[in-house]
C-alpha cells in the first residue's frame, strides 16, 4: 500500500496533477510525481500565498518591507515605524506597520519582538523586492 501526503498548500492543486499524471501517454512513477511535481506546485502555491500578503501595498511599499527585513532579523516596533517614517510616501507609518501585521507580513513572538511571519517569505520578500538586489 502506498500513501501519498500531500502539503498543504497544495492541497487543492493535488486533483489537477493526479489528472495530469493520468492523462499522460507516459508511466509516472509515484516516486517520480512526489519529488518532481509536488515541489513545484508547493512553490508556486507559495508565492501565491506571499503576494496575497503583500498585495495591499504599492511596489514603493514592498520594497520598504524588503530592505528593512534585509537587514533585520527580530524587529522592535519603533524600529521598524522609525524605518517608515523616513519614507515620504508612507503616509502613517504606526498605520502601514498595523497593516503589514494584519496582512501577515509580520508577527509578533512572545518575547514582544516582530518577525516575519514565514522565513521563506523573507527570502521571497528580498529576492522580489530588494532594491540592493536589483542593483
Amino acid at each position: 500500500m502506498v500513501i501519498v501526503v500531500f502539503p498543504s498548500e497544495i492541497e487543492e492543486k493535488k486533483d489537477e496533477n493526479w489528472s495530469m499524471v493520468y492523462s499522460s501517454n507516459e508511466r509516472v512513477s509515484i516516486e517520480n510525481f512526489c519529488h518532481c511535481s509536488v515541489p513545484k506546485l508547493g512553490q508556486h502555491s507559495r508565492y501565491d500565498y506571499y503576494e496575497g500578503r503583500v498585495n495591499v501595498f504599492s511596489h514603493k511599499e514592498r520594497e520598504v518591507i524588503a530592505s528593512f527585513v534585509e537587514k533585520n532579523n527580530k524587529i522592535q516596533k519603533e524600529d521598524i515605524t522609525q524605518h517608515f517614517e523616513s519614507y515620504d510616501f508612507i503616509q502613517n507609518p504606526e498605520k502601514f506597520f498595523e497593516r503589514a501585521l494584519e496582512k501577515g507580513v509580520f508577527h509578533q513572538q512572545r518575547d514582544g519582538i516582530y518577525s516575519v511571519s514565514v522565513p521563506s517569505m523573507k527570502t521571497w520578500l528580498i529576492h522580489h523586492y530588494s532594491v540592493s538586489k536589483k542593483q
